[in-house]
């Protein structure tokens, strides 16, 4: 689930980071349309996140049910460092440069 919802991301976003920020490039690559079509490859993914249906929210919360990201006080995404590194993400404080 994770590298093809990520990908768009890679060196553009640091965390923490507002949640508009992860949905604009997820609208401008396409990211959500993508990822539901892998489902009719063969090979790509067989079942769909439990809350795909509700959009790039519903996927969103899924990523937070796995503990790939969670919500700070003020509303903005937070991700733990070894996913945030993974995925090639920045982190705030420090200029993206993975």
């Amino acid at each position: 689930m994770g590298e093809p919802l990520m990908e768009p991301l890679r060196k553009r976003i640091t965390v923490p980071c507002p949640v508009e920020d992860v949905l604009d490039l997820w609208k401008t690559a396409g990211t959500i349309k993508n990822y539901e079509s892998t489902v009719s490859r063969p090979g790509g993914v067989k079942l769909l996140p439990p809350h795909f249906s509700e959009g790039p929210s519903g996927v969103l919360r899924d990523l937070k049910d796995l503990g790939v990201l969670d919500y700070i006080w003020d509303g903005r995404i937070q991700m733990p460092g070894i996913y945030r590194i993974a995925f090639g993400l920045g982190r705030g404080g420090e200029p993206c440069s993975l």
